[in-house]
């Protein structure tokens, strides 16, 4: 098997205010988020995410910092009420064979100037890939989890 490294941290970080990102390298902040490149999103669509925020915003920040804690190997993690979405993403089939390279990780292009986060990247040893992966959290867990790729990126709902 390969010897998989960590991704050093890069000199980015981001105003959780505004969601404004900043390259410490080039010493600037930049104009564009990869979410604002990225949104294909209707202006009702974006209403309606905004009129249940209340909802939604709970629920991924938990999902999303279980599914962080435990890529950083943590054995304790505790899922609050949001166990019965939480374990079946621990069992997801990309996870069987995912070694993290970078968990919650920052990156910019300051020539584009455009920063963004990514939820994990790693190593597939199974499809000997590296893999982007961009999760997102729905309130139903009927129809289960299914990916699509998008951007370069695999997208689990």
């Amino acid at each position: 098997m390969k010897t998989i490294q960590k991704l050093p941290k890069l000199p980015v970080f981001r105003s959780e205010r505004d969601h404004k990102y900043y390259c410490e390298k080039s010493n600037k902040w930049l104009k564009f988020s990869t979410t604002q490149v990225c949104n294909e999103l209707t202006e009702e669509a974006k209403a309606n995410i905004e009129r249940l925020k209340h909802i939604w915003q709970p629920r991924g920040e938990t999902v999303h910092y279980c599914l962080e804690q435990k890529m950083l190997g943590s054995l304790d993690i505790d899922m609050g009420e949001y166990e019965h979405i939480v374990k079946p993403l621990f069992n997801h089939y990309l996870f069987k064979h995912f070694i993290p390279m970078g968990v919650e990780y920052m990156m910019s292009n300051p020539d584009k100037d455009v920063g963004g986060q990514l939820d994990l990247i790693g190593y597939d040893y199974e499809t000997e890939q590296i893999r982007l992966l961009d999760l997102k959290t729905k309130g139903s867990t009927k129809s289960g989890f299914y990916k699509r790729e998008r951007v370069g990126t695999h997208y689990i709902q």
